[in-house]
């Protein structure tokens, strides 16, 4: 494939390749694994292993190793790892799913693939992602038929300051007379990144 990058040339993009496996080894225990590659200055390898939980839901956890070459820094290639921790429930008494997605720890040599791109396009350093926390919870209200939806990422970095997101949205499929299907969401997000902060909202109606 070959990504693409909002407000970058493309053409320093490179083809890229990506590959995965997962095997089933125990009842309730799964191996998997991946890797992104391009023709020659970034490779990527995950390895890492599941469990089925059952009732106490399901939990993950792997090991990214990448080398990389950036174009803008006068540095030898640099190599790192990325450990992260997955866990989500779904609780059926409430309707409700929560996801603690929700640990990932990067040294500071570990680049990735986002990071290296920019690289490749003009950015003459990067900010080196060290610990990323991600909570997302999903509930379904049925006496409302309501759907809604909250997330909570903090990121910290090696080389800047870190930055917390909140977002926030609600959706609703109703009828109207002769009109059945209709939705309707609303979504709000607070969004602050290197001392900057931005609230932003949206709100989208549709017919079928």
């Amino acid at each position: 494939g070959k990504p693409t990058s909002v407000g970058h040339n493309d053409i320093n993009n490179p083809f890229f390749w990506t590959a995965e496996a997962s095997w089933g080894w125990l009842n309730n225990v799964s191996l998997y694994g991946g890797g992104m590659f391009t023709a020659d200055d970034y490779q990527a390898i995950t390895t890492g292993i599941g469990f089925n939980l059952n009732q106490f839901g399901s939990l993950s956890f792997d090991v990214t190793g990448a080398d990389a070459s950036l174009q803008k820094q006068n540095s030898d290639n640099l190599r790192g790892y990325s450990y992260r921790f997955n866990y989500a429930k779904h609780f059926e008494s409430t309707g409700s799913q929560i996801t603690f997605a929700g640990y990932r720890f990067s040294d500071k040599d570990y680049v990735s693939m986002s990071e290296y791109l920019s690289s490749r396009n003009g950015d003459e350093s990067i900010d080196n992602e060290k610990e990323s926390y991600v909570i997302s919870l999903n509930q379904y209200f049925e006496t409302l038929e309501l759907n809604s939806y909250l997330n909570v990422t903090r990121n910290t970095y090696w080389d800047s300051a870190s930055n917390t997101n909140y977002s926030v949205s609600v959706s609703k499929n109703f009828d109207i007379g002769d009109f059945k299907g209709i939705s309707a969401s609303l979504a709000v997000s607070r969004i602050r990144w290197d001392d900057d902060e931005e609230n932003q909202y949206y709100f989208s109606f549709s017919l079928p």
